[in-house]
């Protein structure tokens, strides 16, 4: 399919005449290249060899198929070589930026890439002496293509060494894909809420797995249960995607973003695929700051405004995502449990950090059971109860199988697409104490709160033991940030106080101290 796409809307021209026959496609290019790298065709001294292709400008042939090619120069033998061999005699000359961490058995696979990156290429087990050297010499935020046997191991690895994991061991054609020239539009929902009735609870369902790379390449955009579903387009949908794919495969994401729905009862809406840029685990990436910037402009290059991020800490600090110009809110799910965080919603930099709250997953966790208890669920927008993230698990789940949790829902359950969830969980939770300033302090200070919209506010000061002492704001106020002076009263001790912002909705608290 996407070698179609390129040519009809590329431009790129597309020639078969060698299709089943790979001597004369050698023979047509043998000018350009100068020679081949005998290898054998299983074990290490296939990943070895086409880890120099790039170096001696040659191609890799299985010792199989030497016969067939006496028009060519044999410039290296590397059948005795293995992939540590290679590392230490060509480390130097090796990219440090793309890593292929690719099984012998998938020979066939990202060979191509390989190639093009001036990648290394090799496997061995995570744990590896080898492959912990190898990780560690790559530069901070460089990619790593393949996959490994622990999908855990592998990415908690990875991160450590700063490096972004890519799902991609059955990725094809990506050195063709690659860096084709494209802009990436989503389109604007059409849906206007200005309803504030609070009896309501709403969910958005969301697709996993968009950062498999390799799931792209393949049967994503055709097959029935996903992008190419019947249903797709009848209700609103998030999908995930990484932002990576406008450099790795342009056609791809330009695709899904031009046959995308967007209609008042069907849209479709990408996410940045987990952990963003590549699939990391934040808590333990020592880059984060320099990985999330890149990612900002990677989020502002594809269209994107909210990020997946899978992680293994129960209360992450996730201000690295949250910072970006580029990204509105962030979607956390724990490794071990999407749903883990019940729905839990918090605020990093006045953006929502929103927890699953139920996964679609498996037999079990099916469309019956999810709606049953979506159904069960407070009913008020003005609650973070009254919001559910649902992960879909995309190998167990389809579109078919999420519009059929949909018709099980009640009446007051209203379904959005995932831009649309974020805006009305920062209109109608977006109410912020700000810490006071000065603090500490000994006469005067000056509390600040923001609201999303105008409404009744009381602010008071209180004991650390809760009790109230004085309410220093109690009425009505607009939309934006109001300010209110505190003047220490003569009888209050030096010592710790608590101010609390009450609404009709919510209430926030925040710690100070007086000399």
């Amino acid at each position: 399919m996407w070698l179609s796409e390129l040519h009809s809307r590329y431009g790129v021209y597309m020639r078969d005449t060698f299709k089943n026959d790979y001597v004369e496609l050698v023979r047509f290019f043998k000018d350009s290249i100068d020679g081949y790298i005998l290898c054998g065709m299983n074990g290490p001294s296939a990943n070895a060899a086409l880890s120099l292709c790039s170096q001696y400008n040659a191609i890799a042939v299985p010792e199989e198929l030497e016969k067939d090619l006496p028009f060519l120069k044999k410039v290296l033998d590397v059948r005795q070589m293995t992939e540590e061999d290679v590392y230490a005699k060509y480390h130097d000359s090796l990219s440090k930026n793309i890593l292929i961490y690719q099984k012998e058995a998938n020979l066939t696979y990202l060979g191509d890439y390989t190639v093009f990156a001036d990648a290394f290429r090799f496997y061995e087990p995570i744990n590896n002496p080898f492959t912990q050297a190898v990780f560690k010499d790559m530069k901070p935020d460089a990619a790593l293509l393949g996959w490994g046997d622990d999908e855990r191991e592998l990415v908690r690895t990875a991160s450590k060494n700063s490096i972004m994991v890519h799902a991609a061991d059955l990725a094809n054609n990506l050195s063709v894909l690659t860096n084709i020239d494209a802009t990436y539009d989503q389109q604007d929902s059409p849906i206007t809420f200005d309803s504030l009735d609070n009896k309501v609870h709403t969910v958005c369902f969301l697709m996993t797995d968009g950062d498999n790379i390799q799931w792209m390449t393949h049967d994503f955009a055709t097959s029935k249960k996903w992008y190419n579903a019947d249903d797709r387009g009848s209700i609103p949908l998030g999908w995930t995607a990484s932002p990576a794919l406008t450099e790795l495969a342009p056609p791809i994401i330009k695709y899904l973003y031009d046959n995308a729905s967007n209609t008042t009862t069907g849209r479709d809406y990408f996410v940045a695929a987990p952990s963003g840029l590549g699939y990391l685990y934040p808590e333990g990436f020592p880059e984060m700051l320099t990985n999330t910037e890149l990612l900002n402009r990677y989020m502002k290059k594809a269209d994107m405004s909210i990020v997946n991020v899978i992680g293994n800490a129960r209360n992450p600090d996730l201000s690295a995502y949250t910072q970006c110009s580029n990204v509105d809110a962030v979607f956390y799910y724990m490794y071990s449990d999407y749903s883990g965080w019940k729905g839990k919603i918090m605020w990093s930099n006045d953006k929502p950090v929103i927890g699953g709250r139920f996964s679609m997953w498996g037999e079990k966790d099916g469309p019956e059971a999810v709606a049953q208890k979506i159904n069960e669920c407070v009913k008020n927008q003005f609650q973070p109860e009254g919001y559910s993230l649902i992960p879909v698990h995309a190998w167990t789940h389809s579109v078919e199988d999420i519009k059929r949790c949909i018709s099980m829902l009640d009446g007051d359950v209203k379904v959005v697409a995932p831009d649309d969830f974020v805006k009305l969980i920062k209109r109608n939770l977006g109410v912020f104490l700000y810490q006071n300033y000065p603090n500490p302090f000994t006469d005067k200070t000056t509390f600040s709160f923001k609201l999303s919209f105008a409404q009744y506010v009381n602010v008071s000061v209180l004991e650390s033991s809760g009790d109230l002492l004085k309410t220093i704001y109690d009425g009505n106020a607009d939309a934006g940030v109001t300010k209110v002076d505190f003047f220490k009263d003569g009888n209050m001790a030096a010592g710790v106080y608590i101010c609390r912002l009450t609404t009709p909705y919510q209430t926030q608290m925040v710690k100070f101290q007086i000399y």
